[in-house]
């Protein structure tokens, strides 16, 4: 059944990148907050239904960062669903943002729920976040013990801070930039 599962999820991941066209993930230059608020702020309120307390920062940097916004839907949907599979619901769910020369993005930390299978994990979700990061020109890093679990989405800037030169990863054709919005969230 897992493997079913992979196979078609590998299978839509395919199709979105060819329907961009030749392997392309259309992205856009967008404000950090833009690629990200929906995507936390869905998750939050998901969360919360499920018993979860989730603590995001009240703001997040101002990075301008390449983004295709499906990928980033699916991307928190996959988080949501490892949070609702595995999370302790008696720990707040832990959300901080970073920012370096190259990437900005965040890590989503939680406890793992003592009848968690977490550690033993088929790892389809992550592999389909880490794919998609990939495609956008980003990173994504995921640990898990049987402890903690925790999910970090790095985001290329559209600009490399420490050269000011543009950043195109050769599987994100740029699109027309956007303007951001103001973040929202549960100050800590």
């Amino acid at each position: 059944m897992a493997g079913q599962i992979k196979s078609l999820a590998d299978s839509i991941l395919r199709y979105a990148s060819a329907s961009a066209g030749e392997g392309e993930v259309p992205c856009e230059e967008m404000a950090l907050g833009e690629a990200l608020v929906n995507g936390i702020d869905e998750m939050s309120d998901y969360c919360e239904r499920q018993g979860l307390q989730v603590w995001w920062p009240p703001s997040i940097p101002e990075s301008t960062v390449l983004a295709f916004k499906p990928f980033v839907r699916r991307v928190f949907d996959s988080v949501t669903s490892n949070l609702d599979r595995d999370a302790d619901r008696s720990q707040p769910v832990l959300i901080e943002c970073f920012e370096d020369e190259k990437y900005a993005g965040i890590t989503v930390t939680n406890v793992v729920a003592p009848d968690s299978d977490a550690a033993d994990s088929t790892g389809i979700g992550t592999k389909n976040i880490a794919a998609m990061m990939e495609a956008m020109g980003g990173l994504s890093q995921t640990s898990c013990d049987d402890e903690a679990f925790e999910t970090t989405l790095s985001f290329l800037k559209a600009r490399d801070t420490s050269t000011d030169v543009l950043a195109l990863p050769s599987s994100c054709e740029v699109g027309s930039e956007s303007k951001g919005q103001e973040p929202r969230g549960q100050v800590v």
